[in-house]
């Protein structure tokens, strides 16, 4: 029996054994290489360090906190518990059962993907489907969908830089009811690095293409311990001089409550001394895209046929019949930001998904308007998600999956 069903998957084995056949030769393993060219990996006897369903979540947290998906979006470990063991990762941009069957092919047991595998409220929960057969076979799920469409290096970053875009930049608004803050919090010398990478690590000391931005100045701290204190330093009734350090970083709104709760927990004091002031030179940014300039001018035609290419896809678009320089791009449904790429001085706008009236609406405005496709604008990024989770998570095999069902006539 171990040689007909090595992974131990009883009665489900027939099941991924049909699932497979739905992957087709673009999908399938051949000769134990992925359909990506790159050898598949192997887990047993494989030495690398232990890593859970947690701590892939906290590496994803740090490239695009999940605090700032939007409010309708379902985001997170979503399948499975935080202290789940994790072999392998399989980055892809919707889990199907598809996906499900190639990361038990690989013995990969973690799915990160961009699309939420649960979305809508679930009724029943089938072994056939997605979400019933990771669930029925051990795989832990995370999805990062908005959170990394609007981070630094997520989606519309990787869209961007597939186009060949430089000076690549976000566009959209500023909220100027939401300014960012400064946290300054005094902590014994010995222990400011470590609230320091505890800060960091929750989301404190972002800035634009940085990331741990602080500032640290060593001092005398002084407190007198009452009656009722546990002090960690010093004692009931005597005043205590201690060498400590102040730390200073910046935080986005959204990421403020979990940067404190981090400092606290991190601090050795009973009562740390700590300040929050509003920064009014920066304002929180609602990410709807990117934009940048092309090496060089471009008419419409030009800068659809180069898309094509790069993205794989074919191109809709509105022949405005001027050069283009200056192009925003953003990934999946992102019609509805036409009006900010264009106050953000793009003379093309490329998104995943256009409504009919918006092409009029574009062709009114002399924009060069474009659709490529939901899948063809979204998938570059999972290349980059996988090998930002190889360099947050050394030694754990990671591999991407391409789950686009459909195909171009002709492509």
């Amino acid at each position: 029996d171990g040689e007909d069903d090595p992974l131990g998957l009883g009665d489900s084995a027939q099941l991924l054994h049909d699932n497979r056949a739905l992957l087709g030769g673009r999908h399938r393993l051949h000769d134990g290489r992925l359909n990506d060219g790159h050898p598949a990996p192997t887990i047993e006897g494989e030495k690398h360090m232990e890593y859970t369903a947690g701590n892939v979540y906290k590496a994803i947290d740090m490239l695009a906190p999940f605090g700032g998906c939007m409010a309708w979006d379902n985001v997170g470990l979503l399948v499975g518990e935080p202290d789940s063991a994790v072999t392998g990762i399989l980055v892809t941009l919707d889990v199907t059962p598809a996906a499900v069957a190639q990361a038990l092919e690989m013995r990969m047991n973690c799915i990160v993907s961009h699309h939420p595998i649960i979305f809508h409220p679930l009724k029943h929960i089938s072994a056939r489907d997605a979400a019933g057969l990771c669930l029925a076979n051990g795989i832990s799920v995370i999805s990062a969908h908005t959170n990394y469409d609007f981070a630094p290096r997520g989606v519309n970053c990787a869209l961007a830089q597939t186009l060949g875009l430089r000076n690549i930049r976000p566009f959209g608004p500023e909220d100027k009811e939401k300014p960012w803050y400064s946290i300054i919090v005094f902590v014994p010398k010995t222990y400011a690095e470590a609230v320091y990478r505890t800060m960091s690590e929750a989301g404190a000391g972002r800035q634009g293409n940085y990331s741990g931005c602080a500032y640290m100045n060593d001092g005398e701290g002084r407190f007198l311990p009452e009656a009722g204190a546990h002090p960690y330093l010093g004692k009931v009734g005597a005043l205590e001089k201690a060498e400590e350090t102040r730390l200073e970083m910046l935080c986005a709104p959204e990421c403020l409550d979990a940067v404190i709760a981090a400092m606290r927990a991190a601090h050795p004091y009973e009562e740390p001394a700590y300040s929050i002031l509003q920064n009014h030179a920066l304002h929180r940014q609602e990410v709807y895209g990117m934009v940048g300039e092309l090496p060089r001018p471009m008419r419409p035609e030009e800068l659809a046929a180069m898309s094509e290419t790069a993205l794989n896809t074919r191109i809709q678009y509105v022949p405005t019949g001027r050069e283009i320089l200056t192009v925003a791009v953003c990934g999946g449904a992102g019609s509805d930001f036409m009006g900010e790429a264009l106050a953000a001085g793009a003379e093309a706008f490329l998104t995943g998904e256009v409504k009919h009236h918006e092409w009029f609406m574009a062709a009114e405005q002399g924009l060069c308007l474009m659709a490529a496709g939901h899948h063809a604008t979204e998938h570059p990024a999972m290349p980059q998600l996988a090998k930002q989770l190889r360099a947050a998570l050394p030694g754990l095999p990671v591999e991407v999956f391409d789950s686009d069902p459909a195909r171009w006539g002709g492509i």
